[in-house]
Formats: structure tokens, sequence, C-alpha cells
């Protein structure tokens, strides 16, 4: 489906009262909504970033940008680089990306 086209058709299903919990729970513990966890069952689309996804990028992305200042302060100042504070970012750098697989 296009990203553009606009979702504006309904399907309704009749389910038990159990069917409906499953559906729910399972769309919970997928940190989805029901609408993008029944395209993801039924039509094996891509759903969108779940919010612990989201999460997870974005602190993957401030370490990328944590790197990049690193790098570019060395590059910089080579000689008058402070080893032992950079020793120090990399270990602080290393502890975010290991509780980042923690949380996975």
């Amino acid at each position: 489906m296009s990203e553009l086209q606009t979702k504006n058709q309904f399907i309704k299903v009749r389910v038990t009262s159990a069917e409906k919990n499953y559906i729910l729970q399972n769309a919970e513990a997928l940190e989805m909504n029901v609408s993008d966890y029944m395209r993801y069952v039924c039509l094996q689309y891509t759903v969108r970033k779940t919010k612990s996804q989201s999460r997870r990028l974005r602190l993957l992305a401030n370490i990328a940008n944590n790197l990049n200042q690193i790098a570019r302060q060395v590059n910089t100042h080579k000689a008058n680089i402070n080893k032992l504070r950079l020793l120090l970012c990399l270990m602080q750098i290393e502890e975010e990306i290991l509780s980042m697989g923690r949380c996975i």
C-alpha cells in the first residue's frame, strides 16, 4: 500500500470476548495499536516503530552524535587531547550501548 493512500475503509469482524482479549493483549505486547496489529498479522505489513524501538533509535542517534563529537575533537586537537578524559567518555558510551542491549 502506498504511503499516500488514505485509510478510509472499515472492516467489521465479530469475535468472542476471549478472541478480543487475545487480540488486544497481543497488540499491547507488541506496543501496537489494534489497527497496526491487524495489518501486521493479516497482511504481513511492516508497521510503524514501537515506542521502545523509537526510544532505542533516539538513544543510538545520541551515541552516534557523541562519538562524532569526540572524533572531531581528537582530529582537531591531536596534540592537546586529554587521553584520560577521552577514555572516560568512551567508557560512558560503552555503558550506554550495553544498557541498550539490556532493554531489548
